[in-house]
C-alpha cells in the first residue's frame, strides 16, 4: 500500500507565485487565513475542517452553500469605526435570543450598522460596557461577542472588502503616529499619568491634557518630552536624544503661538507640561519662568470658552505650585501677582493631585507671606509697636482657622482613609510651618489689649510650646508611618526635616523616607528637597552663624507640590 505524504493533505502547496494545485485547477491562488470563534462559525453555517468550502462527498449542494455563505459573509461585513467610543462609556443592547445558537432572525443577529452605534447614547436601556484602548489590540477587533483577528495572511482576503472605507479601523489609537512617539504617548498614558493622582477614575493628566495632545502638536511634543525625560532619569538612555528634541519642539511651537496671538487651553497644557518636565529634571530655572508664564496665561485666558472643570485644573496647577514653591525658602521677588483659586471651586475639598484642600493652601501662602515681610522688615530695623501687634493677630488668626479647618473628600472618594490621612498630615504640616515661621515672636511682640477671649488665644499661642512642638511632629511622623512612598508627601517631609529636629531618630526617618520616594520616580524636586534637609540638619548641627534663616537660598525655589 502506497503511504501518502500528509504534507500534501493541505489546500494549498505553498508553491510561489501561485501553487501547482491552484494552476492545475485553473483557480485564483490566495492564501488567507480567517479565525472565527466556533460558535460564531455554527450560527453562520460555517464548516471546519475538512467539511470546509470542498469535499468528495457533496451532499444536496451543503458544501457550495456553505461556500457561498463565506464568501457572503467576507463581502457584507461592514467594520465599525471605535474612535468615537474609545475612553466613553456606551449602552449595548441583549436579548436572550442573542446567546441562543439556533437564532438566525436579522433582528438579533449580525454586527450593528452606524445607525445603530449613533443611537447607543440615546438608549438607557441594557448592559453598559466601556471601550477602552486598553482593550484594543493592533490587530484585533472586538464588538459584542464577535472577535476577528486578522492575520497577515488574511489582508489579500479582505483587502477588496475594506478599500471603500473612510475611516480607520482595526487600530489602536496610537498606530498613526510613528513607533518611538506611540511608544512615548503610551508610557505618559500606562507609567506617568497614573502616579500623579490620588484617584484613578479622577486623573486630570488623563482626562484633561492627554486628549489635548490629539489636537495640538505642541503638546504633543510636551508630552513627548516629559515621557522621554522620565525615561532618562530612570535610566533608560534610549531616548536621550527624543528628550531634547522634542523639548526643542515644544519651545518652538510655543514661542509661535504666542508671537501669533493664538492663546487656548493647548498652550496652557503646553506650558503646564514644560513645567511637569523640569521639575522631574530637577528645578532648574526655567521651571520658575514656564510657572510664572502659566500665572499670566490662566489671567488671560479666564474668559476663553474651555471647559471649566479643564480651567479649574491648569488654575490649581500652577497657583498651587508657586504657593507650595514659595514655601521653599524666602528668595521669591516683591511684585507677584495674587494668587486666587477659580469661581467655581470648593475651597474644602480634598484636590487629588495635591492631596489637601486649596482652603489649606491659602492659609499656607498667607503663612509664607507674612513670614517674608516680617523677614524683610528685620532686616532693616526692629518692628515698630503697631507692627507687632498686626503679625500677632494675623498668626493667631491663621493657627485657629488651622484648628477648625474641615477637609472634605470628593463624593468619587468618600470614605477612603488612606486621602484622609494625607489630608491630615498636610494640616499638621501647615501648623508646624506656622511655628517655625514666627518662633521669634516673643512675650513683647503680643498685644494685651483687646477681649478676655483675645487676650486667653493670645496667651495660648504666644509661643508654641515644645511639649506642642513635639506632639506635632510625633503625630506627623505616626502618620506618614502608616502610608505608602509617595510624592505627595514631599512637603510635609520637607517642614519636618526644616523644623529643627533634635532627635536623631525622627531625623533618620525624615531622610529614608525622602530617599524612598526619590527612588520610585528619581524626581530632581525630591532630590533637591533632601539636600535642603541635609543642609538644615548641618546647620542645625554646627549652630550655623545664620542663625534661623528659613529653607536653603542657595538652592532657591524647589516644587514641593
Amino acid at each position: 500500500m502506497e503511504t501518502v505524504d500528509e504534507r500534501f493533505h493541505v489546500q494549498c502547496t505553498e508553491e510561489k507565485p501561485q501553487c501547482k494545485r491552484c494552476q492545475r485547477l485553473g483557480l485564483n491562488c490566495v492564501r488567507s487565513l480567517k479565525l472565527v470563534f466556533r460558535e460564531d462559525a455554527t450560527q453562520r453555517g460555517i464548516r471546519f475542517g475538512r467539511e470546509g468550502t470542498w469535499s468528495k462527498n457533496k451532499k444536496n449542494g451543503v458544501a457550495l452553500e456553505h461556500a457561498r455563505s463565506e464568501m457572503d459573509l467576507a463581502t457584507s461585513f461592514r467594520p465599525i469605526s471605535l474612535d468615537r467610543y474609545i475612553g466613553r462609556w456606551v449602552f449595548l443592547n441583549f436579548c436572550s435570543d442573542d446567546f441562543d445558537p439556533e437564532n438566525t432572525s436579522e433582528d438579533c443577529t449580525g454586527p450593528p450598522d452606524d445607525d445603530d452605534l449613533d443611537d447607543f447614547d440615546n438608549n438607557k436601556a441594557g448592559s453598559v460596557a466601556q471601550l477602552s484602548d486598553a482593550s484594543i489590540n493592533m490587530h484585533d477587533y472586538d464588538i459584542g461577542t464577535h472577535t476577528l483577528v486578522l492575520s497577515n495572511q488574511g489582508q489579500n482576503y479582505c483587502q477588496e472588502a475594506f478599500s471603500n472605507l473612510q475611516f480607520k479601523c482595526f487600530e489602536h489609537p496610537l498606530a498613526s503616529y510613528m513607533e518611538v512617539e506611540g511608544n512615548l504617548l503610551d508610557y505618559f498614558i500606562r507609567g506617568v499619568s497614573p502616579q500623579c493622582s490620588l484617584a484613578p477614575t479622577h486623573n486630570p493628566y488623563l482626562n484633561y491634557v492627554t486628549p489635548l495632545c490629539f489636537h495640538y502638536e505642541s503638546v504633543r511634543n510636551a508630552i513627548l518630552a516629559a515621557a522621554a525625560n522620565q525615561l532618562c532619569i530612570l535610566g533608560d538612555s534610549r531616548f536621550q536624544k527624543e528628550a531634547f528634541l522634542y523639548k526643542q519642539r515644544t519651545l518652538t511651537g510655543l514661542r509661535e503661538e504666542i508671537a501669533a496671538g493664538n492663546l487656548n487651553e493647548g498652550t496652557l497644557a503646553t506650558v503646564l507640561m514644560l513645567c511637569f518636565r523640569d521639575i522631574s529634571e530637577g528645578c532648574n530655572p526655567a521651571w520658575a519662568t514656564h510657572l510664572r508664564g502659566g500665572l499670566q496665561l490662566v489671567e488671560a485666558l479666564k474668559s476663553s470658552s474651555m471647559s471649566s472643570r479643564a480651567s479649574q485644573f491648569f488654575m490649581m496647577y500652577f497657583v498651587a505650585h508657586e504657593i507650595m514653591g514659595r514655601t521653599a525658602s524666602d528668595k521669591w521677588t516683591e511684585n507677584e501677582m495674587t494668587l486666587t483659586w477659580h469661581p467655581d471651586d470648593d475651597l474644602e475639598e480634598v484636590d487629588m493631585t495635591m492631596g489637601c484642600s486649596r482652603g489649606l493652601m491659602t492659609h499656607i501662602d498667607r503663612i509664607s507671606f507674612l513670614a517674608r515681610s516680617k523677614s524683610n522688615i528685620l532686616k532693616e530695623r526692629l518692628l515698630t509697636p503697631e507692627e507687632k501687634e498686626y503679625f500677632s493677630k494675623e498668626v493667631i488668626a491663621i493657627k485657629n482657622s488651622l484648628l477648625n479647618l474641615d477637609q472634605r473628600l470628593p463624593t468619587h472618594s468618600a470614605g477612603r482613609e488612606d486621602l484622609m490621612r494625607i489630608a491630615e498630615t498636610k494640616r499638621l504640616a501647615t501648623l508646624l510651618y506656622l511655628h517655625e515661621r514666627f518662633l521669634t515672636l516673643d512675650s513683647s511682640e503680643i498685644d494685651d489689649s483687646g477681649s478676655p477671649a483675645e487676650k486667653i488665644a493670645s496667651q495660648a499661642t504666644r509661643t508654641v510650646p515644645a511639649s506642642s512642638k513635639r506632639h506635632i511632629v510625633q503625630s506627623l511622623i505616626n502618620l506618614i508611618s502608616a502610608l505608602p512612598d509617595n510624592a505627595t508627601l514631599l512637603w510635609p517631609l520637607y517642614i519636618l526635616g526644616n523644623a529643627d529636629l533634635d532627635d536623631e531618630e525622627h531625623r533618620r526617618f525624615v531622610l529614608d523616607r525622602l530617599e524612598n520616594i526619590e527612588k520610585t520616580r528619581n524626581l530632581g524636586s525630591v532630590r533637591l528637597a533632601r539636600l535642603a534637609v541635609q543642609n538644615a540638619f548641618r546647620r542645625r548641627d554646627l549652630r550655623h552663624p545664620r542663625g534661623r534663616v528659613w529653607g536653603n537660598e542657595k538652592i532657591g525655589l524647589i516644587s514641593l507640590a
